[in-house]
């Protein structure tokens, strides 16, 4: 998808699977790479992303890696970062969004149920981006009440690593807590939606 771009009310049921084995880092999302306005869509795949020995820095992410805007959407899936480089401290894998760098990006009324997981030899890039929301915060998220929920378990923290003076505005629920959510928590397009499990 081209920078720019909108991408609205779309879905993906398949599982997606990418094995990287030049140097180059890969992004990869249910929905899109990147790049994208991406309104109302929901991802149900599991996604996984595998990193060679000679590859790093690579990002997974349920909705988009790297988007302009994402609003109003869920995931489900399973999101599984491999990295095989032990020398890789930074790979990514974000229930919604694997990486939130600019002020310019917006991210606002999201939910995540599925399990994000990064599987790698180091210890430190296990846990460092691995977030059930967003993987990697390294800007201020542009709207002061983000309204983004995530299902306890699914990671521990719901933004992986947070820097640059941003702050952790998600909120973790149970998974009763996520089915009672009203649309003045979440927003007026899940009005309809009667599956938040």
């Amino acid at each position: 998808m081209a920078l720019g771009g909108n991408i609205k009310q779309c879905y993906n049921l398949s599982d997606i699977i990418v094995t990287v084995i030049e140097k180059d880092c890969r992004r990869v999302g249910g929905i899109c790479s990147g790049g994208a306005s991406i309104e109302e869509c929901y991802n149900m795949g599991n996604i996984t992303l595998t990193a060679n020995s000679g590859v790093k820095n690579c990002m997974a992410s349920g909705i988009a890696s790297t988007p302009v805007k994402i609003s109003s959407c869920y995931n489900r899936g399973t999101i599984k970062m491999i990295s095989k480089n032990q020398e890789d401290i930074h790979p990514v894998s974000g229930g919604i969004m694997a990486q939130y760098e600019s002020g310019a990006q917006m991210l606002e009324n999201c939910y995540n149920t599925g399990n994000t997981i990064i599987e790698t030899s180091n210890e430190t890039g296990k846990e460092l981006r691995r977030g059930s929301i967003v993987g990697y915060l390294n800007n201020p998220i542009q709207n002061a009440t983000p309204k983004c929920y995530w299902l306890e378990g699914t990671a521990k923290k719901g933004v992986g690593e947070v820097v640059t003076d941003s702050t952790d505005t998600t909120i973790s629920k149970d998974r009763d807590g996520l089915k009672q959510l009203t649309e003045e928590e979440l927003g007026n397009a899940f009005t309809s939606d009667k599956i938040r499990n």
